[in-house]
C-alpha cells in the first residue's frame, strides 16, 4: 500500500512539473521568436520606408532596386534582406547568396497584391530562419497608389535553439532531482498514512475474527483518527447489541427450558430449528440424543405434516392447525401455526393425558349416577301409578299431578346428566305453547312453597295479551321452575315475587322480579356460568353452623341453554338490595301486524 501511495505521489509530481516545465518552454520559445520577428519587422521596415522615399513608383523600384540595395539604411544581417517586386519577383538579395533560397517567405506572401505568379509560388520552408516582411508603397503601374513592393528581412533562429536546448537540459535536471525527492517525501508520506490503516485493519479482521474487544489506538488526529474513533464507537456498539442479543437468547433457552409444554420448531423445508426438554419427555427421547432422534420422532407421530399443512403446504389454508395425537403412552395436543416472513413454522405439545383421564372419570360418575338417580325415579313413578288405579276421586287429582311432576323429574335428571357430561340438550318437542296459562300453573305449583317463606307470589294476568310461542312446554316450565325457585331462595320473608307476561310485535317476554338480596355487576356477569352461585351480602348475617354450605348450581345454566335452543335471549338485571330482575324474551309463533 505505501509503495502504491508513494507512487501515485511521484506520478502527480512529475505530472505537474512537466505541466509547468512544457509551458514554461513554450513560452520562453514564443518570447525569443516574437523578439527576434520584432527586431527583422524594424529593419525590414526601415529600408521599406528608404525605398518608398528613393523609388516611389513600381517601375522605379524595377529599375533601382540594385542600386539602391547598397545604400540601404540595414542592409540586412547575416541572412540578407530581400527586396520583391509587386508579383513576387525577386529584385535584389544581401548579401548575394540570399538570393539562392529563391521563394518569398509565408510573411512575404501574406503581403503581395493578387497575381498569378504571387499566387501560385510556394513559401520558402527554411526551419532554421525567422522571416519578418514590410510592404514599399507608392505609384503602381495602373497609376494608383498601393503596394509595390515587399522588402523581407530573415534572421538565423540557431541562437534561440541553443538556449532552449540549455532550457531542456535544466528542466531534465530538475525533474530528475524532484523526482527523487518527491519519491522520498512520497514514501514517507506514504508510511504516515498506510501505518494506521494498517492498524485499523488488523482491528478489523480481529473483530471479524469475533474478538469484540480490540480498538483501535494510536491513530494521528486527522480524517484517519476521526474514522476510528467512528470504528470503535461502532465496535462497542456491535460488543453492546451481541451481549443483549446473548443475554435474551439466554432469557428465551431459560424460558424454553422451563416450560411444561413441548415446544419444537422448523425451518421453510421442515428442517427442525428448536425444540425444548419438555417436548423431548413427550416424544420419549432421551435428553443426550441427537436431534436427529428428535426428528424422526416427530416425523413418525405426523408433526412434519402438521408443519406443512400450516404453512401452506398441498393447498392448505396458511395458518394454525391442531389435532390430538398419542406419544409414549401420552395424550398430546398439538398445535401448529406458521412463522412470519422467515418462514417455517412453530408447534407446541401440551401434555392432556391427565385431562382426558379426568374426562373419562366424570363420564363414569354421571353414568353412575345416572343410574342411582333414575332407579328410585322408575319406582316413585311406578308407586304413584299404582296409586292412581286405586285412588279415590278426591286423590286422583293430586297423584296425577304429582305423577306428572315425577316423570318431569326423569327427564330434567337426564337433562342435567347430558349437561355434566357435555352432551347436547336433548331435541325439543315444539308445539303452540300458552306462555301466560304455562307461566300461571307454575306459580299454582310455588304458592304453598311461597306461603310458607312468607313471600308474596304474584302470578301473571291470564286475563290480558295472549303470548302464543312455538316451545316444548316442559321446557320452557322448567324455565319457569328454575327462576321461580332462585327466586324464593333468594328472597327474604315479607319480600315480594311477581311474574309477567307481555307481548311486543315480535317477541313474548316473561320477567320474574323479586325483592330479594341482588347481586353486584360482577356477580351479575357470572349468573348464568355453570355451577356459579353468588355471594351474600356483606350486611346478611354469618350463616349457622348447622346451615348448608352455598355451592354453585346448574339453574340458570340451564334456563340460558333451554332459551337460546328456543331462539331467545335472557338476560338479568340486579343491584345489591334492590333484588333481581331476569327477562327472557321468545319469537311469537305468530307475530303481532305492526301498527
Amino acid at each position: 500500500m505505501a509503495l502504491r501511495i508513494a507512487a501515485l505521489y511521484l506520478t502527480s509530481t512529475l505530472l505537474l512539473l512537466l505541466a509547468l516545465g512544457g509551458g514554461l518552454y513554450l513560452s520562453t520559445e514564443r518570447t525569443l521568436i516574437d523578439a527576434r520577428r520584432a527586431d527583422l519587422n524594424a529593419e525590414a521596415a526601415a529600408d521599406a520606408a528608404f525605398l518608398h522615399r528613393a523609388a516611389p513608383g513600381e517601375t522605379d523600384l524595377r529599375t533601382l532596386a540594385p542600386l539602391l540595395a547598397t545604400v540601404l539604411p540595414v542592409g540586412g544581417g547575416p541572412h540578407g534582406l530581400r527586396v520583391f517586386s509587386a508579383n513576387g519577383t525577386l529584385l535584389v538579395a544581401l548579401p548575394p547568396q540570399a538570393a539562392g533560397r529563391g521563394r518569398p517567405s509565408q510573411a512575404t506572401l501574406d503581403l503581395l497584391p493578387p497575381s498569378l505568379l504571387a499566387v501560385t509560388q510556394a513559401a520558402a520552408n527554411e526551419a532554421d530562419l525567422i522571416y519578418a516582411a514590410q510592404p514599399i508603397t507608392g505609384t503602381t503601374r495602373t497609376g494608383g497608389s498601393g503596394t509595390v513592393g515587399v522588402v523581407e528581412a530573415a534572421g538565423s533562429r540557431a541562437d534561440i535553439d541553443g538556449i532552449l536546448e540549455q532550457l531542456r537540459h535544466g528542466f531534465a535536471l530538475a525533474a530528475a532531482l524532484t523526482g527523487l525527492v518527491a519519491a522520498a517525501v512520497g514514501l514517507v508520506l506514504a508510511h504516515s498514512v498506510a501505518r494506521p490503516v494498517r492498524r485499523l485493519e488488523a482491528v478489523a479482521t480481529a473483530i471479524a475474527a469475533g474478538d469484540l474487544t480490540r480498538r483501535a489506538s494510536g491513530l494521528p488526529r486527522n480524517e484517519i483518527g476521526a474514522l476510528g474513533d467512528s470504528f470503535n464507537a461502532m465496535a462497542a456498539r456491535l460488543a453492546a447489541g451481541l451481549a443483549e442479543s446473548r443475554a435474551e437468547q439466554a432469557r428465551l433457552a431459560a424460558l424454553l427450558a422451563g416450560l411444561v409444554d413441548g415446544v419444537l420448531a422448523c425451518d421453510a423445508t421442515g428442517a427442525l430449528t428448536l425444540e425444548n426438554p419438555a417436548a423431548r419427555e413427550m416424544l420419549g427421547v432421551a435428553h443426550a440424543a441427537p436431534a436427529t432422534a428428535v426428528t424422526e420422532a416427530a416425523a413418525a407421530l405426523g408433526i412434519g405434516a402438521l408443519w406443512a399443512r400450516a404453512m401452506g403446504a398441498g393447498g392448505n389454508r396458511r395458518g394454525p392447525v391442531e389435532e390430538e395425537i398419542a406419544a409414549a403412552n401420552r395424550a398430546l395436543l398439538v398445535v401448529a401455526a406458521p412463522l412470519g416472513a422467515t418462514g417455517g413454522a412453530v408447534c407446541v405439545l401440551r401434555d392432556i393425558t391427565r385431562l382426558r383421564e379426568l374426562e373419562q372419570g366424570r363420564t363414569a360418575v354421571f353414568r353412575r349416577l345416572g343410574h342411582e338417580l333414575r332407579t328410585p325415579l322408575t319406582a316413585l313413578r311406578t308407586v304413584l301409578a299404582n296409586l292412581s288405579d286405586t285412588a279415590t276421586p278426591a286423590a286422583a287429582g293430586p297423584l296425577a299431578t304429582a305423577e306428572a311432576e315425577a316423570e318431569r323429574l326423569s327427564r330434567l335428571v337426564d337433562e342435567i346428566l347430558a349437561v355434566g357430561q357435555g352432551r347436547a340438550t336433548a331435541s325439543l318437542a315444539l308445539r303452540p305453547t300458552d306462555l301466560s296459562a304455562l307461566a300461571a300453573g307454575v306459580c299454582a305449583l310455588f304458592a304453598g312453597r311461597a306461603g310458607r317463606l312468607g313471600v308474596t307470589l304474584v302470578g301473571p294476568d291470564t286475563l290480558g295479551a295472549v303470548a302464543i310461542v312455538r316451545g316444548d312446554p316442559d321446557r320452557l316450565r322448567q324455565v319457569l321452575v328454575n327462576l321461580l325457585d332462585n327466586a324464593l331462595r333468594h328472597t327474604p320473608p315479607g319480600g315480594r315475587i311477581s311474574v309477567s307476561v307481555a307481548t311486543t310485535p315480535d317477541h313474548a317476554v316473561i320477567q320474574v322480579a323479586d325483592t330479594g338480596e341482588g347481586m353486584d355487576q360482577v356477580s351479575g356477569g357470572w349468573a348464568f356460568a355453570p355451577y356459579y352461585q353468588s355471594s351474600p351480602p356483606a350486611a346478611a348475617a354469618p350463616p349457622a353452623a348447622d346451615s348448608p354450605v352455598r355451592v354453585g348450581g346448574l339453574g340458570l345454566a340451564i334456563v340460558r341453554e333451554i332459551v337460546t335452543a328456543h331462539g331467545g335471549t335472557v338476560g338479568l338485571d340486579s343491584a345489591l338490595g334492590a333484588g333481581t330482575t331476569v327477562t327472557v324474551r321468545l319469537p311469537l309463533a305468530t307475530p303481532t301486524p305492526r301498527a
